[in-house]
């Protein structure tokens, strides 16, 4: 069964090369190699979800070790602490919010040489905007 996934494997990755060179040679268009990357993610998401405890299993048959070539290390999943269920952490959360959304207006003020002053007359220090790279957004179209 290995050899069948590494030989499938190798193809995958031979063909997505292949494409990839085409795209840089102007034999074919970028646009349908991001649109076959899109669906082989989507393939290979659906497939972690899938067999994710298939996956742990595995790996820790195998951690801390070498296997074909690939170091192998399982780590326990950090947690996270939630603090809805308190009250005055909820409420400092909601001003907070407040605070920064007049802090965004008041950039979008300061692009047109206007300051922003709160109701008490307070000038409004503007939020800094940091500039995100852009996305490509690709939805399949949905049939009708």
């Amino acid at each position: 069964m290995a050899s069948y996934i590494k030989l499938n494997s190798m193809s995958l990755k031979h063909t997505l090369s292949q494409m990839s060179k085409d795209v840089a040679l102007g034999q074919a268009l970028a646009i349908d190699l991001l649109l076959v990357l899109k669906q082989v993610k989507e393939q290979i998401e659906e497939i972690e979800t899938t067999h994710a405890e298939d996956f742990v299993k595995a790996a820790n048959l195998y951690n801390k070790q070498t296997y074909d070539g690939y170091n192998i290390e399982v780590r326990t999943g950090g947690g996270r602490y939630n603090y809805d269920h308190i009250p005055e952490i909820v409420n400092l959360n909601e001003q907070l919010k407040e605070l920064q959304a007049k802090a965004q207006s008041s950039y979008r003020i300061a692009l047109t040489s206007i300051s922003a002053v709160s109701e008490d007359g307070e000038l409004i220090v503007p939020a800094k905007f940091i500039h995100s790279k852009d996305s490509i957004i690709i939805k399949k179209k949905k049939l009708e």
